[in-house]
């Protein structure tokens, strides 16, 4: 009977053994992991948002190149003006300068 009482008095020290070593994997195994997907998902939605104003300048640019080859004369005559500085005869132009 001895044996018997001598097993069941150690079944506790297993059994925080056992929830030491489970505490101890979760902290230098999981836990890391589970960090790093964090990280990761954060970096995903950055990525996400730079892939979205990516396409949205894309398709902006695709516009501009369609109107620009349609050769349509407003469009024209105020790319010229925006890009270029160019003026009809007898317009003056204005630059204002942006403070530093």
């Amino acid at each position: 009977m001895k044996k018997a009482e001598g097993a069941r008095s150690r079944a506790p020290a297993y059994a925080a053994a056992a929830a030491a070593a489970s505490i101890l994997a979760f902290y230098f195994f999981i836990l890391p992991l589970v960090t790093k997907k964090a990280a990761f998902r954060r970096r995903m939605r950055e990525l996400e948002g730079a892939i979205a104003a990516a396409e949205e300048k894309n398709l902006a640019l695709r516009r501009e190149r369609l109107l620009l080859e349609e050769n349509d004369p407003a469009y024209l005559e105020r790319y010229a003006r925006d890009n270029f500085g160019w003026a009809r005869e007898g317009e003056i132009i204005y630059r204002l300068e942006e403070a530093k």
